[in-house]
């Protein structure tokens, strides 16, 4: 009988697995819309579970990873009102409010500067 080494566990499968998570948390830790500071996590559990005999026991291997989420992304709006009187939004790009724009008709961009 072989004995049992984590290397040919389950044919390979357990340390293929494991590498697996390991490369996500790498790519995780790497992406820059990610908290560099927050702490990811793999946990890699194995239970076995034996026959009344003793002489059996099944194996089941779980790999799980804890990654962090991105980052949210901000930016500033501003609201107005349009000819008609109805609200809108528009995203403002930069510090100036001269920026913005808002699309009113179809294909047609006004600058909320020049409408006032």
């Amino acid at each position: 009988m072989e004995k049992m080494t984590f290397s040919n566990l389950a044919g390979g499968g357990a340390q293929e697995r494991l590498q697996d998570a390991l490369d996500q948390v790498a790519a995780n830790i790497a992406d820059p819309n990610t908290d560099a500071k927050k702490t990811r996590k793999i946990t890699m559990t194995l239970t076995m579970k034996p026959n009344e005999q003793r002489s059996i026991a099944n194996l089941e291997i779980n790999v799980k990873t804890s990654l962090v989420s991105p980052v949210g992304i901000n930016t500033t709006l501003m609201v107005d009102r349009d000819e008609k009187g109805k609200a809108v939004v528009s995203e403002i790009y930069g510090k100036d409010p001269n920026q913005g724009v808002l699309d009113l008709d179809p294909g047609k961009i006004t600058n909320i500067a020049e409408r006032r």
